[in-house]
């Protein structure tokens, strides 16, 4: 028996669950859809009082998945999903006391998953340009048909209005990235401290081995604050498919001298 190879690069977004405000312990539906082979990205941002990584049963961090600094912070997890998640998925976000988390599910071609991985920066907002210089991915190369979810938390003392962003984009010389898919800009609020959470998509359209470093940026109406972001790559794997009736009938000729 024999199987073709699937060499494509098609991930892709599919469904998202609702958002979720709280502080340390939040009750996260999963999306609706889910089957086995799809990427589950768990994405968590928001004002934090400790060092302490949030966790969720079932998901796993990827390389640099969760930052903190100053009083903001930014986490992603994510699972391969098995079909047989339903219902809510419980995180635990010890020291956070304004937290936003949301699950996004991918699917590809091939439901194979490659080079998943996170690195992460930062930045202390004061004007209206928020720029992120990020660690290197190890091995250190993106490439053309890379996936990118990107978390960002931003935090203030003083309070912040709700944020009105633009432009947001990852540069890294040599490679074209597409413009962002929103799917969170949002404030969190409570007794007078602020924070918020930004999520976006985006896909490398052009570039091969590039070796240098993400920067993550975006515009915003002037706000003093600290912000972490955590940048997620997905890669998507060789995947094979069963022949088809044509491919059999190839394979018999070959083999057993068919005419």
């Amino acid at each position: 028996m024999f199987l073709k190879l699937v060499l494509t690069m098609a991930i892709a977004w599919a469904s998202e669950s609702s958002s979720v405000t709280g502080s340390t312990s939040l009750s996260v539906p999963y999306p609706s859809g889910i089957s086995a082979g799809n990427m589950l990205v768990l994405c968590i941002e928001g004002k934090s009082s400790g060092a302490t990584a949030p966790t969720a049963s079932g998901f796993v961090g990827a390389g640099d998945n969760s930052l903190i600094v100053g009083n903001a912070g930014a986490c992603i997890l994510i699972r391969e999903a098995t079909g047989s998640e339903s219902g809510n998925l419980t995180v635990t976000a010890t020291d956070w006391t304004h937290t936003l988390a949301k699950i996004i599910r991918l699917t590809n071609a091939t439901g194979v998953w490659d080079q998943s991985e996170c690195v992460q920066g930062s930045d202390t907002i004061s004007g209206g340009v928020y720029s992120a210089l990020c660690n290197d991915f190890d091995p250190p190369d993106l490439d053309s048909g890379d996936y990118f979810v990107v978390a960002t938390g931003l935090a203030s003392e003083t309070g912040l209005s709700p944020p009105v962003t633009s432009g947001h984009a990852i540069t890294a010389t040599g490679l074209t990235v597409s413009s962002a898919d929103i799917r969170e800009s949002t404030d969190i609020l409570d007794e007078g401290n602020g924070a918020a959470a930004i999520i976006t998509l985006h896909s490398a359209t052009a570039g091969s081995n590039i070796t240098v470093a993400p920067t993550y940026s975006f515009s915003q109406s002037s706000v003093n604050a600290n912000g972490a972001t955590v940048l997620l790559r997905l890669r998507e794997g060789e995947g094979v498919e069963p022949p088809t009736a044509k491919d059999w009938l190839h394979y018999f000729r070959q083999y057993s001298g068919a005419a």
